[in-house]
């Protein structure tokens, strides 16, 4: 019988026993002074300066401080140094998550993915000329601003309406509804 491999980071030794105390930023906003004591997969665990531990996933740490915690783990090129020891895997952008599997969706939360769906309607909001594109199963949409539509004054959202369609960016999140902001047509296209 094959077990999967895990990988854990357990930050010990010498060298690495006494870190500095960092700031790490949520994706919320909020603050909070640690030290990584150790990272498994989707996961990072901090030594408080307050005291005690905290585990948090790292789709909620802000991308500043899951590029830190990149540098501190060695992935990246540290701005000190320059060197890179290691390059950590790209998402699939392949792999396309169905517009209605939330599951999946909030588990790329903060990763740019492409998602596919059957568009099921595109509203303006309000005076401000925005778009918003909803999607049967009503857990995703796309965002667009109006001034990326000024910029692409041809592109055809309204013909995209019932139809299959890809779209690829970051997932994020607007009042907990998750979403992707496009800025170019060519992330956003009907699929045959």
């Amino acid at each position: 019988m094959k077990f999967p491999r895990v990988l854990i980071f357990v930050l010990a030794g010498s060298a690495l026993a006494e870190p500095a105390w960092e700031t790490w930023v949520r994706r919320d906003g909020s603050l909070f002074e640690g030290r990584v004591r150790q990272v498994v997969p989707g996961e990072v665990t901090f030594a408080l300066r307050t005291g005690g531990e905290q585990t948090v996933p790292t789709v909620q740490l802000a991308e500043r401080s899951r590029r830190r915690l990149a540098e501190v783990l060695g992935l990246e090129p540290s701005a000190a140094t320059g060197t890179v020891t290691a390059t950590p895997p790209s998402p699939n952008l392949t792999e396309a998550i169905d517009a209605s599997d939330e599951g999946s969706l909030e588990s790329r939360y903060g990763q740019k993915a492409t998602v596919t769906g059957t568009l099921r309607r595109v509203a303006t909001l309000g005076t401000s000329g925005h778009r918003l594109l909803e999607f049967e199963g009503g857990v995703f949409s796309v965002f667009i601003r109006r001034a990326d539509l000024e910029k692409h004054p041809d592109w055809p959202l309204d013909a995209l309406t019932g139809k299959r369609v890809r779209v690829q960016g970051e997932i994020a999140k607007y009042r907990e509804r998750l979403q992707i902001q496009v800025e170019r047509p060519d992330q956003l296209s009907a699929v045959e």
